[in-house]
């Protein structure tokens, strides 16, 4: 798990960090399966779209962890 390069900081932000990567698991899989209730063309359109906002969401989470 991504959150074990986080172990050098206190057991505080450790815990945080566990929490912050199941909730965006979480999250992600949720909106996952509403695209692919969704189905047709609209939904690779739409999930390109997320796949970017997913990474820019990561590369924002990873630097406010920091």
């Amino acid at each position: 798990m991504l959150y074990k390069e986080k172990k050098e900081k206190d057991n505080g932000s450790e815990i945080k960090w566990k929490l912050y990567q199941e909730i965006l698991v979480v999250e992600t899989k949720r909106v996952l399966v509403i695209i692919r209730r969704w189905g047709t063309k609209r939904t690779s359109m739409l999930r390109k779209t997320l796949k970017l906002d997913m990474l820019v969401l990561i590369a924002i989470g990873h630097k406010s962890m920091r």
